[in-house]
């Protein structure tokens, strides 16, 4: 004869966590920020920027009056070759 097992139940045990009360929510009205939008402060990081956009613009310029002599210099070039007038066969 065959034997049969009883099954076995198990049982978890769960602990229950407590969980924080939350606070409730006093208003919906926008806070202050800290400073103005439009505050400026005089910072390192100014003068770092300072120097970079005056960099940035002085190499602009010079890259501006290099661009200009070497057009200036192609107009010379052509002027020179088209003022010949080749006779017509």
């Amino acid at each position: 004869m065959a034997t049969t097992k009883k099954k076995t139940t198990t049982t978890k045990t769960t602990r229950k966590t407590k969980t924080a009360a939350h606070t409730p929510v006093k208003s919906f009205r926008v806070a202050k920020p800290a400073t103005p939008f439009f505050h400026f402060d005089f910072t390192l990081q100014t003068v770092y920027w300072l120097i970079l956009s005056i960099l940035v613009i002085s190499l602009t310029l010079w890259v501006m009056t290099l661009n200009m002599q070497i057009q200036d210099l192609y107009d010379q070039i052509d002027s020179k070759n088209y003022s010949y007038v080749s006779p017509r066969l």
